[in-house]
Formats: structure tokens, sequence, C-alpha cells
């Protein structure tokens, strides 16, 4: 399967992030630039992922 980039404004605008591994903590901080409204589900977090949601 193939990926297709396309590019959403998305401040303000609620996101679910789900999970807490290395991605989903990549994936989290980028959504926390571009100013979305993240609710993260997770069963775990790690000090880093903490440190991510703290900055912003």
């Amino acid at each position: 399967m193939g990926n297709i980039p396309f590019i959403l404004n998305i401040k303000d605008r609620p996101v679910v992030a789900i999970g807490g591994g290395n991605s989903a903590q990549r994936r989290t901080a980028t959504l926390l630039e571009a100013e979305a409204a993240i609710t993260v589900i997770s069963p775990k977090t790690n000090q880093l992922s903490m440190t991510c949601i703290d900055s912003f």
C-alpha cells in the first residue's frame, strides 16, 4: 500500500493520538507544533512523553 501525503490545517481542531511508543511520541510532537487540541490515549507514558507535552 502506498502513502498519500496531504496537508491539513488542524490548529485548534480535536485530534486523538493513540499509543505511547516512540512513533506516537514523534507524531504527538508534530501535532503539538501544529497547535492541535490533542487527546492522548495510552496505557503508559514515559518521562520524554511528559516533557514533550508539558513543553506546550
